[in-house]
């Protein structure tokens, strides 16, 4: 099946761009070193590029690629302690930052240059109230509550009088997005700004970003990774690999119908909602190029399957391949005679059918309430409210919602990191399940070798040396790691390498129930077709139950069996993935569909920002609800029970068995 992207765009997107053809930003023949402990790194090299007013330039590509670097770049913050090493031009609205004083630099950033990274805690002061923040950066005649009010913070009063760390990440988002776009700059670099935040979030901060862009005429350099946000957002794609633009041009040319090999492995690894369950993803293995690669040689010869010795020599000039696209490969005219499809390889899934009926682990009514400060004393916080989970031997079940939702309280509470406030939890062997968790750098000990992590799992069982060292190749390889990585320090490992030694870690003596905590969120869209490929085939051979939980509905129907969407501590809808996902029941379901990028549908996505209310009575979600009676306010509704092993927790819907 061919992979395609629902690109609903706005109708004017491309009308936004100023008829003025002269760019804001002039990029030409830039390279960039930087010195790594004891090394010099080539980052950027050659690299041309132009963004024009008012238009939004996506620049896509795995981490490492040099995507950072060039937004640094363009801001004039590359680091000094990085002794940063810049050739050729980079023009910022006539003035070139590689010969421009301090002062001038200064002035621009401060009155034409903006600015929002993925993190937006190491950017805002700790210690500094909101509003003295914003007073920094608006003049003194500007409103800072009607600042707050168009990024679509709902209660701007009470945000101006807060520090960072007492609002949400979303809203934390929303003041550095305000603080870069509302003063109107020329131009914005936004690095990941929405990597990690749940799919809602995200949609309405790209909506943002394109509503401000409308209006403000702003250039953006948005850095992803995610080819279904650039997909949302992007008039323009920049795919860069290795320090290398290998493809750019009209973003709906490059996502439909990619011609460079890189390009169509990222793009064949993302997940969407018509993803194939029992096909592969695109998994690229970087392969031993029998041709030595040179420096002047394409950086992408040595995982490319349609590499030669030309490709290790030199690389390619640019070819255009439509009107603004150009790609860099040597082997065009041999990749139009290949299909752009899906892997077509099969991974060896159980079928439900066959799904033992053994229950591994047995959920009831669990609740957990946490005692927390306010500003009157102390309250209550319902973290969980009478959950009920039954997972089979070898089922996968993922657990959906936003933060706060209680994801992540019930998977440490099966974990025995939690204990329940009530409710019973039974395992099948009585021991406890094992855990990856969503930060696999933070949870390896990072001065013990690969070995001694992976054999400290087997020191309960007593297992004489020798056969624990065969143990920790064993399960190196079911990884698809090498034997050498084993006296490795994981500090020392990438992030797909370290995910891989966690789950390694937790199938050297396999459990009954695996666990996993967001273990895909943070990773390139490769690593994660790596990574879910990987589960599922440990899942199969090992037959493990899985609960996997996620904010993207996209991953958790390609993984697993059932689906429970949870919001504030409530299962409000649960049932086979592909019934939630094609047909879902209850509104909040329908929201996280409809913010997924890339769909289609993102135009659909909630507009205003989460509310805070607390609505203990009736259904938490109705204040968010389009649809909310007067009844869905004063009592949570009865689950209804469906034929097809549904339930849902909702007044709309009928017809079902209480």
């Amino acid at each position: 099946m061919a992979l395609t992207f629902r690109i609903k765009k706005d109708p004017g997107a491309m009308n936004n761009i100023v008829d003025d053809p002269s760019p804001v930003v002039e990029i030409r023949d830039l390279s960039v070193s930087l010195s790594r402990g004891q090394q010099r790194v080539q980052a950027l090299k050659g690299i041309n590029l132009t963004i024009n007013q008012g238009e939004i330039i996506a620049l896509v590509g795995e981490s490492g690629s040099g995507k950072s670097v060039l937004g640094m770049t363009i801001l004039g913050l590359l680091p000094p302690t990085a002794d940063p090493a810049v050739d050729g031009i980079v023009s910022v609205l006539g003035s070139d930052l590689t010969n421009i004083s301090d002062r001038k630099l200064r002035e621009l950033r401060r009155y034409q240059l903006g600015a929002v990274f993925q993190d937006p805690m190491s950017s805002l002061n700790p210690s500094m109230k909101v509003k003295g923040q914003l007073r920094e950066v608006f003049e003194p005649v500007r409103s800072l509550v009607d600042a707050l009010t168009e990024v679509g913070i709902t209660d701007p009063e009470s945000a101006l009088e807060r520090f960072p760390f007492e609002l949400s990440g979303g809203q934390r988002q929303r003041v550095m997005t305000a603080m870069a776009l509302l003063k109107e700059p020329s131009v914005v670099v936004a690095d990941e700004p929405t990597t990690a935040l749940d799919v809602t979030i995200q949609a309405q901060i790209l909506n943002l970003i394109k509503e401000l862009r409308t209006n403000s005429k702003s250039a953006f350099l948005f850095i992803t990774h995610d080819l279904g946000v650039a997909a949302e957002i992007a008039d323009r794609i920049v795919v860069l690999y290795n320090g290398k633009v290998l493809e750019q041009g009209i973003a709906s040319d490059i996502l439909t119908n990619p011609s460079h090999p890189y390009t169509r492995h990222l793009t064949n690894s993302r997940i969407t909602m018509t993803q194939d369950k029992e096909g592969m993803l695109s998994r690229r293995e970087m392969r031993v190029n029998q041709f030595a690669l040179k420096p002047e040689g394409c950086p992408y010869s040595n995982g490319c399957e349609f590499a030669s010795e030309n490709c290790a020599n030199q690389f390619p000039a640019a070819t255009e391949v439509g009107p603004g696209w150009l790609s860099y490969c040597h082997h065009l005219e041999e990749l139009k005679l290949v299909n752009f499809e899906l892997s077509n390889r099969k991974r060896a899934k159980t079928p439900p059918s066959r799904s033992s009926s053994e229950v591994v682990l047995d959920v009831a009514g669990v609740e957990k309430r946490f005692r927390i400060r306010s500003s009157d004393g102390y309250r209550e916080l319902q973290a969980l409210d009478n959950v009920d989970l039954k997972l089979s031997k070898g089922e996968v079940i993922a657990v959906v919602g936003e933060s706060g939702s209680g994801k992540s309280t019930l998977l440490r509470i099966l974990a025995g990191l939690e204990t329940a406030s009530s409710g019973s939890i039974i395992r099948r062997s009585g021991s406890l399940p094992k855990m990856v968790f969503q930060d696999a750098g933070s949870s390896l000990t990072p001065w013990m070798k690969v070995s001694e992590i992976l054999a400290e799992s087997l020191l309960q069982k007593r297992i004489p040396k020798v056969e624990r060292e065969l143990l920790v190749s064993q399960v190196l390889g079911k990884v698809g790691l090498s034997d050498g990585v084993r006296d490795s320090k994981s500090s020392s490992l990438s992030g797909g390498q370290r995910q891989r030694v966690a789950i390694a870690r937790c199938v050297i003596d396999p459990p009954d129930v695996l666990l996993c905590d967001e273990p895909t969120s943070a990773l390139d869209a490769s690593l994660v077709a790596n990574t879910l490929d990987l589960l599922v085939s440990l899942k199969d051979e090992l037959q493990m139950g899985m609960v996997f939980v996620t904010h993207d509905l996209a991953v958790a129907r390609y993984i697993s069996d059932r689906i429970m969407v949870m919001y504030k501590g409530r299962v409000v809808e649960s049932g086979p993935s592909e019934l939630i996902c094609t047909h879902p029941l209850h509104p909040y379901t329908k929201m996280l569909l409809a913010s997924l990028p890339g769909e289609g549908n993102l135009v659909d996505a909630p507009k205003s920002e989460v509310s805070q209310a607390e609505n203990m009575t009736g259904c938490p979600f109705a204040p968010r609800c389009s649809s909310a009676m007067d009844r869905c306010i004063e009592a949570y509704p009865t689950s209804m029970r469906f034929e097809d092993r549904r339930q849902v927790d909702c007044f709309l819907v009928k017809g079902g068995m209480r």
